[in-house]
């Protein structure tokens, strides 16, 4: 049996775990928070792109050569899951949730990009062919995010592969995530029917400004998706964080009560003795 010692050590040991998980929680809640609030930020911008764009397709038919499909005999993926851990299976279910969805024919071949050095070690594990892994955004800025929307952009420009897919978590509509794959290139903006009555007078020219929104559609698509990835992650992170919490102060508890039990015991014996060795002197 343990003795005080030992379980007072181990208990202070239980405590202090708990009080830095229970901090984790909340640098993960306070992060969930903030990158909300950038999503809510950036979503007029995105919201009223949509809507231009969709109003000079409509209207003057406009195309670019990123909204334009092709025949498709390369294809690139993004799998965005996380650079730090301590947040739970996330990372674990991004591997199974991409292994679940269905792969092209051998006739395609295809090229893994991965945002997240965790992802990318367990993908690595799983003996996945993992082309690059890129850290992932702190804040997906455009700083941040323009580099790698470039390099894509310009890669189906020439031809280098015929088709932009990320991978990534999703919200599910009854509550928890769901792994799901979306299209960014080519490039698919809503239609907004409801614009097509109007005829607004442009300058410079409706197809200057087309060919100027469209790459910038496509890196707000990339950010909205990187943001909503993150806050999945920080949620994720913060369940764990309050799941191991629990689990401290549970083992907390039952410490306690061993101290308790042993500290009993032990005044229990020694009452014996002196009750003994005072009657052997009876």
């Amino acid at each position: 049996m343990a003795s005080l010692r030992e379980i007072r050590r181990h208990m202070t040991a239980v405590e202090s775990l708990r009080h830095m998980t229970d901090a984790m929680k909340r640098v993960a809640a306070a992060r969930t928070r903030k990158c909300r609030n950038r999503l809510e930020e950036i979503r007029p911008y995105c919201q009223g792109l949509e809507r231009v764009m969709s109003l000079l397709t409509l209207r003057h038919g406009l195309q670019h050569p990123l909204l334009q499909p092709r025949a498709i005999v390369k294809d690139v993926v993004i799998l965005v899951g996380s650079d730090r851990g301590l947040c739970g299976a996330y990372n674990l279910d991004m591997v199974k949730g991409f292994s679940a969805l269905d792969h092209p024919p051998p006739a395609i071949s295809r090229q893994i990009i991965v945002c997240g050095a965790k992802l990318g070690a367990l993908l690595k594990k799983a003996n996945v062919g993992v082309g690059k892994i890129f850290p992932l955004p702190k804040m997906a800025s455009v700083e941040e995010t323009s580099p790698l929307a470039k390099e894509l952009a310009a890669g189906y420009l020439d031809d280098s592969y015929q088709r932009v897919m990320i991978v990534r978590m999703h919200e599910a509509k009854g509550g928890g995530r769901q792994v799901r794959s979306q299209v960014l290139l080519p490039a698919t903006p809503p239609t907004v029917a409801s614009l097509a009555h109007l005829s607004p007078e442009i300058e410079p020219s409706s197809l200057q400004l087309f060919a100027h929104l469209v790459p910038r559609y496509f890196l707000s698509e990339l950010r909205v998706a990187f943001l909503e990835a993150m806050i999945l992650e920080e949620e994720a992170r913060a369940m764990a964080m309050q799941a191991a919490t629990t689990n401290a102060e549970e083992l907390g508890h039952t410490l306690a009560r061993s101290y308790r039990r042993v500290r009993q015991e032990r005044i229990t014996r020694e009452l014996l003795e002196l009750v003994a060795a005072s009657s052997a002197h009876g």
